[in-house]
């Protein structure tokens, strides 16, 4: 459903085919990414003029796991990112990008190699990128138990790091997502955690005063910290 900036109502298409997640690559064309192993393909472009499929980008891979879902069935993510658009998938290894004006689908950070021989019910865990900054790609791994690391790639010398970042106000370790300035990543701290962080001595510096001063029905904080 389409709607301009004052919340009137335009038009409303249906895809013929099922997508959960999609991102507007121009007037007449979206990607389409679907995160539940369901009949179809995985990634495919759609008309945005008529929903009709157009062409298949990731095809259909069946997985028959009972942990599938469980692991990464919140994990599927579209983003933007300069003139490509950032896209994960279920029962997929790889995080791909659609060059949003060749509309190929190009391979970004893989967690198999391409060639490696993989049973059917191989496939787990689906990469997921917190951030992608000019320096930094954070790639995390969801599995079962949550890892307590994510991978920082240095995209400069392809340096690969299992990490956490961490806060050194409040000692905790934050989950990061990325923004619009370079090499800059958000968090965001809800009051009722930053309340209880307070009450266990746990802040320090800037972030304790404002928290000394915050009700508890204020807004969420978002945090800005620039990556050296």
């Amino acid at each position: 459903m389409v709607y301009d900036y004052d919340g009137k109502y335009k038009r409303s298409l249906r895809n013929e085919q099922y997508c959960d997640r999609f991102a507007v690559v121009n007037d007449s064309l979206a990607v389409c990414c679907t995160n539940e192993p369901t009949v179809g393909p995985r990634i495919f472009l759609s008309s945005l003029k008529n929903g009709k499929k157009l062409k298949d980008l990731l095809p259909e891979r069946k997985v028959d796991s009972h942990n599938l879902m469980v692991n990464i069935g919140l994990f599927a993510r579209v983003e933007r990112s300069k003139d490509r658009i950032v896209l994960c998938s279920a029962t997929s290894d790889t995080i791909f990008a659609l060059n949003t004006q060749t509309c190929e689908l190009e391979p970004r950070y893989v967690q198999q190699p391409l060639n490696a021989e993989l049973s059917e019910d191989a496939v787990k865990t689906v990469p997921y990128l917190q951030f992608e900054t000019d320096k930094y790609a954070s790639i995390l791994i969801s599995d079962i138990p949550f890892p307590p690391f994510r991978y920082l790639i240095n995209k400069e010398n392809g340096t690969i790091l299992r990490t956490r970042l961490a806060d050194r106000n409040n000692q905790e370790f934050v989950m990061d997502f990325g923004t619009n300035k370079d090499n800059v990543i958000m968090d965001l701290y809800t009051t009722k955690e930053l309340k209880e962080q307070l009450e266990d001595n746990k802040l320090s510096g800037e972030l304790k005063t404002i928290v000394e001063t915050m009700k508890e029905d204020d807004n969420p904080l978002l945090v800005l910290t620039t990556l050296q």
